[in-house]
């Protein structure tokens, strides 16, 4: 789910991330998502939702592996 939704335009919020899957992911979430949005790969739109920019979704598939865990 959080890989398809960070390929949207309304991308993914983190309340929506603790509500379906709880507390330690979020905070999983967020702390991976500081990096990239340092970077200018993953943005905060107004509405609070993380969205890769346009600009980058050429680019999604590198953006997206800090959030997979193997």
């Amino acid at each position: 789910m959080l890989i398809t939704r960070l390929r949207t335009r309304h991308g993914l919020h983190p309340d929506e991330v603790e509500r379906l899957f709880g507390r330690s992911v979020r905070d999983f979430f967020t702390a991976t998502a500081i990096p990239l949005i340092s970077a200018g790969d993953l943005e905060i739109s107004p509405s609070g939702a993380y969205v890769i920019p346009e600009s980058c979704w050429l680019t999604s598939n590198s953006i997206l592996l800090p959030f997979i865990r193997v």
